[in-house]
C-alpha cells in the first residue's frame, strides 16, 4: 500500500491545528529516491490527524482504543456538517481512492464510504470475487479494504506505529497469540479448522442417528417378544371374562324370578300402606303448622324489638347531645369564673394605665426636645476635634520657626565678630557669607513667628467657646439616657397593664351572662337525666318482648308435640306391611348382575381389539429388525471417519499448526529483531520469546515474555522493567522485526511504512541511531518509503524529504 494524495475537510485536528477547514496533500511530487519522508510542525498543528488517514482503514490508529473500525468513531473528530476524506492509493500496481463522506443533518448523522479502482477510463467501484460491491455501506467498505490489504490489526501493529500504541511486552498471553496468529495469516487454517470441526459435528449428528436406530432395533426385538407373551397374557384374561360372564347371566334370571314373587306378595297390603301414608301426612302438616307458627311469633317479636331499639338509639343521640352541650356550658362558666376571679387585678391595671399613658406622653415630649438641642450642639464636638489638631500643627510649626528665629539670630550676630569684616578677603568668607543670609532671612522668619501666635491664640479662644458647647452636649445627652429609661420602663409597665385593662368589658360582660349559663346547665341536666330514665325503660321493654316471644314459642312447640305424639300412636297400631327395602335390595342386585353382564361384554370386546392390537405390533416389529442389517457396520465406520475429521481439526487449530507456526516465529521474529539491534543500537540488547513458563509445581504452563539480556552487566530482565527510551527503541526493532518476518511470508503486504514521533523519549545519540533503524528496515524489507512525525530538528535534518505542516 502507498499513498499518492489525501484530501480533508472538515476534520477538528485540521481546523484546530491549522485554521483551515480542509487541506490536500499530494506524495506524488515527493521524489522516488526519499525513502524517509518527515512530517514536521509546532504540537498540535495537525500532523498526527495527517498521519493518521495516510492510510485507507476506517480508523484513525492514535485515537482508538481497538485497531477495529468498530472500535473508532469519526464523529469524535469531525468539527463541521461536511466532512471529507479522500485517499488515493496504490497497491499490487493497481490505483485505488477511497472516498469517506459524513454529513451532519440536525440530529441525524450520515457515513457514506466508498473504495474505487482506477480501470484505464475512470473510476469504478472495488468489485470482490465472493461478488461484494463497494456500494458506500461501511460494512461492504471494511470487507473490500480487508481483502486487498489484509486485516487492521495486523497492519497497524507492524506496518503502522501510532502515537499511543501499545507496547509488545504489554499485551495478555492469550492477546499475544491472537495477534501473531494474525500477523502470521493463520486465518485460513483456523477456517479449515472449524469446517473440519463442523463435518465432524455433522458426522457425529449421523452416527448419533445410525446408533439410535440400532437401539431402536434392540429394542423392537425386545417389543416383539413382549407383545407375544402380552398376546398369551390377553387370551388367558378372555377365557376369564367368558367364565365370569357365563355365572353372571345365570345370577340375572335368578333374581328376576325373586321380583315376581314379592311383588304378588305386596298387593295384598297395600290398602295398610295407604292409611299409613295419611297419618304421615297429618304429621307432616301438623309440624309444618308449628314452623308457620312460630315463625310468625318471631317477625312479630322481631319488628317490636326492632323499633323500640330504634327509640333507644334516638334516646342514645340526644344524650350525646345534651352531654356535649353540658361539656360547652360547663366550660364556658368556668371561663366566666375565672375572669371574675381576676377583676382585682384587672381593675387595678385600669387605673393605672391612664396615668402611665400621660407619663408616656410626657416623657417623650421632653426626649424629643432634648433630642433637637443635641442635634443642634453635635457639630460643636466636631469642631472641637478639628481646633485641636490644628492648634497642635500651630503649636508645632510655631515651635521650629522660634528654633529657626534663635539659629538665625546666633549666624547674624556673628556679622559684627567676624574678622574679615570690611576687608578684601570678606567676599571669600563663607561664615560671613551665612550670617548676612541669617540676616536677610530674620526679618521673614520674625514675622512668620508673629502671625503663627496671633493664629494659635485665635484658634485656642474658638477651642474654649467650642469646649462650652461641648459640655452642654454630654449634659444633655447623659440626660437624654435617662429620660429614655425611665420611657422604657413606663412603656414595659403599660405592656403589662394595657392587655390586662383590655378585659374589663370581658369581666363585666362575664357577670351579666353567668345566671343564663346556670340556668341552661340546670335545665340540660334535668333533660339528661329524663333520656336516661327512658333507655332504661325501653330496655325493660326489649327483654319483655323477648320474654314474651319465647313463652309463646314454648307453648305452640308443646301442642305440637302432644298432637304428633298421637298421630305416631295410631300409625304405630296399624299391622306391619312386606319389608319394601327387601325388594329394594333385590332390585339393586338384579341391577348390579346385568350391569356386570354389560361390564364382561365390554371387557372381553376390548380384550379381543386389543389382541389385534398387539398381533399388529409384532408384525412391525418384526419387520423393523429385518431391516436393520449392516448399520453395526456402518457406525463403526462413521466412528473412525469422525476421529480422522477431529484429528484434522485440531492439527490445524490453535493448538496444533498454529500453535507450531507460532512457535517456529518466535525465534525467527527474535533474530531479526537482535540483527537490527546490533547495527543499530552498537548491539548492547538482545532479546528472547520465553512462551512457556515454569509453575512452583515443576509444571510448564503457556505464557509470552519478552526478555532483554543487557551485555553491559550481563543480567536479563523483561522488557517491562527497561527505562522508557529503552522500551521505546527496543519495541519499534521488536515491531519492525515483526515486519520483515512477515514480509516474505505473508499474503498481504504493505510497500510503506507510518511511524509518530517515535523518538519522544530518546536520547539525541538514539535518535540519530534511530534513522539508522529506518533505514535499515526499508533495506531489509525492499520498502519505498516510510512517512513519520518528529519534532528533533536533528532527525528532521536527517531525512531525505521533509513535508512542513503549516506549508499545506
Amino acid at each position: 500500500m502507498n499513498p499518492s494524495r489525501l484530501f480533508l475537510r472538515g476534520f477538528a485536528g485540521i481546523l484546530s491545528g491549522c485554521r483551515k477547514s480542509q487541506l490536500t496533500l499530494d506524495l506524488s511530487v515527493i521524489p522516488e529516491w526519499a525513502t524517509l519522508v518527515a512530517l514536521v510542525g509546532r504540537n498540535g498543528q495537525g500532523k498526527t490527524t495527517i498521519l493518521d488517514n495516510l492510510h485507507p482503514y476506517r480508523l484513525m490508529p492514535s485515537r482508538c482504543e481497538g485497531l477495529k473500525p468498530s472500535s473508532f468513531s469519526y464523529w469524535d473528530e469531525i468539527a463541521e456538517p461536511l466532512a471529507q476524506k479522500q485517499l488515493d492509493w496504490s497497491h499490487n500496481g493497481v490505483s485505488y481512492r477511497s472516498d469517506l463522506i459524513f454529513r451532519v443533518t440536525g440530529k441525524t448523522r450520515n457515513q457514506q464510504a466508498f473504495l474505487h479502482r482506477w480501470d484505464g477510463e475512470g473510476w469504478a467501484p472495488v468489485v470482490l470475487p465472493d461478488g461484494t460491491t463497494s456500494d458506500g455501506s461501511a460494512a461492504t467498505y471494511d470487507r473490500c479494504i480487508e481483502a486487498i490489504l489484509g486485516r487492521p490489526e495486523v497492519f497497524f501493529t507492524t506496518q503502522f506505529a501510532a502515537h499511543r500504541r501499545r507496547m509488545l511486552g504489554d499485551y495478555e498471553h492469550a492477546d499475544v497469540k491472537a495477534l501473531l496468529s494474525a500477523w502470521l495469516g493463520h486465518d485460513e487454517l483456523l477456517r479449515d479448522s472449524a469446517s473440519a470441526g463442523e463435518v465432524a459435528s455433522l458426522l457425529r449428528e449421523k452416527l448419533a442417528e445410525v446408533q439410535a436406530r440400532i437401539r431402536a432395533g434392540a429394542e423392537l426385538r425386545s417389543a416383539a417378544n413382549a407383545a407375544r407373551t402380552e398376546v398369551q397374557q390377553l387370551i388367558s384374561q378372555s377365557r376369564a371374562k367368558a367364565t365370569a360372564l357365563v355365572q353372571a347371566q345365570k345370577d340375572v334370571q335368578k333374581l328376576r324370578v325373586r321380583i315376581v314373587q314379592l311383588d304378588t306378595e305386596a298387593a295384598g297390603f297395600q290398602r295398610v300402606d295407604e292409611q299409613r301414608k295419611q297419618w304421615r301426612e297429618l304429621i307432616e302438616t301438623e309440624n309444618r303448622r308449628t314452623n308457620v307458627r312460630v315463625s310468625e311469633l318471631r317477625d312479630q317479636a322481631a319488628k317490636q324489638i326492632h323499633s323500640l331499639r330504634q327509640s333507644d338509639a334516638e334516646a342514645n343521640r340526644s344524650i350525646k347531645a345534651l352531654q356535649k352541650e353540658i361539656t360547652d356550658a360547663e366550660t364556658r362558666l368556668t371561663t366566666i369564673d375565672t375572669r371574675i376571679a381576676g377583676e382585682k387585678t384587672v381593675r387595678e391595671a385600669v387605673d393605672q394605665v391612664a396615668p402611665l399613658q400621660t407619663k408616656r406622653a410626657a416623657l417623650t415630649g421632653t426626649l424629643d426636645g432634648i433630642r433637637q438641642q443635641v442635634s443642634a450642639l453635635r457639630p460643636y464636638r466636631t469642631k472641637t476635634m478639628t481646633l485641636t489638631a490644628d492648634l497642635a500643627r500651630v503649636a508645632s510649626e510655631g515651635t521650629a520657626t522660634g528654633d529657626r528665629v534663635t539659629q538665625l539670630n546666633t549666624v547674624a550676630a556673628l556679622a559684627d565678630r567676624v574678622p574679615c569684616s570690611g576687608m578684601e578677603l570678606a567676599a571669600g568668607c563663607e561664615l560671613l557669607k551665612d550670617a548676612r543670609e541669617a540676616r536677610a532671612k530674620l526679618t521673614k522668619v520674625t514675622t512668620d513667628l508673629a502671625n503663627q501666635r496671633r493664629q494659635y491664640a485665635t484658634l485656642n479662644n474658638e477651642l474654649k467657646s467650642a469646649g462650652v458647647e461641648v459640655a452642654k452636649l454630654d449634659a444633655l445627652e447623659s440626660q437624654h439616657g435617662q429620660v429614655g429609661q425611665e420611657l422604657d420602663a413606663v412603656i414595659r409597665s403599660l405592656d403589662r397593664f394595657v392587655p390586662l385593662a383590655s378585659q374589663s368589658p370581658l369581666i363585666d360582660e362575664a357577670k351579666a351572662a353567668r345566671a343564663g349559663v346556670v340556668n341552661l346547665l340546670t335545665t340540660k341536666k334535668a333533660d339528661l337525666e329524663r333520656h336516661h330514665t327512658t333507655r332504661n325503660t325501653i330496655k325493660a321493654d326489649i327483654d319483655a318482648a323477648t320474654h314474651a316471644c319465647d313463652t309463646a314459642i314454648a307453648q305452640v312447640q308443646k301442642a305440637q308435640q302432644q298432637a304428633v305424639a298421637g298421630y305416631q300412636e295410631r300409625l304405630q297400631a296399624l299391622p306391619t306391611s312386606a319389608d319394601a327395602s327387601v325388594r329394594e335390595g333385590v332390585a339393586k342386585s338384579l341391577s348390579q348382575a346385568e350391569a356386570q353382564v354389560l361390564a364382561l361384554n365390554g371387557e372381553i370386546a376390548q380384550l379381543q381389539a386389543k389382541q389385534a392390537q398387539v398381533h399388529e405390533r409384532v408384525g412391525r416389529a418384526e419387520a423393523g429388525v429385518a431391516e436393520l442389517g449392516s448399520l453395526s457396520q456402518v457406525a463403526e465406520r462413521l466412528g473412525q471417519e469422525i476421529e480422522a475429521w477431529e484429528l484434522a481439526s485440531q492439527a490445524l487449530g490453535r493448538d496444533g499448526l498454529v500453535a507450531f507456526s507460532i512457535d517456529d516465529a518466535g525465534p525467527g521474529i527474535a533474530s531479526i529483531a537482535n540483527d537490527l539491534l546490533a547495527v543499530c543500537y552498537d548491539g548492547r540488547f538482545s532479546v528472547r520469546f520465553e512462551t512457556q513458563r515454569e509453575l512452583r509445581s515443576g509444571a510448564m504452563r503457556e505464557g509470552f515474555e519478552i526478555m532483554v539480556l543487557d551485555v553491559e552487566d550481563g543480567k536479563e530482565k523483561p522488557v517491562q522493567k527497561l527505562s522508557g527510551g529503552q522500551s521505546v527503541y527496543i519495541n519499534d526493532c521488536l515491531m519492525r522485526a515483526v515486519a520483515l518476518y512477515l514480509a516474505g511470508a505473508a499474503q498481504f503486504r504493505s510497500d510503506t511504512l507510518f511511524s509518530d514521533e517515535t523518538d519522544g523519549l530518546l536520547d539525541e545519540e538514539k535518535k540519530r541511531q534511530l534513522i539508522l533503524l529506518k533505514r535499515r528496515v526499508l533495506d531489509l524489507g525492499k520498502y519505498s518509503r516510510e512517512y513519520f512525525v518528529t519534532q528533533t530538528k536533528e532527525i528532521q535534518g536527517l531525512a531525505d524529504y521533509v513535508i512542513n505542516v503549516a506549508d499545506l
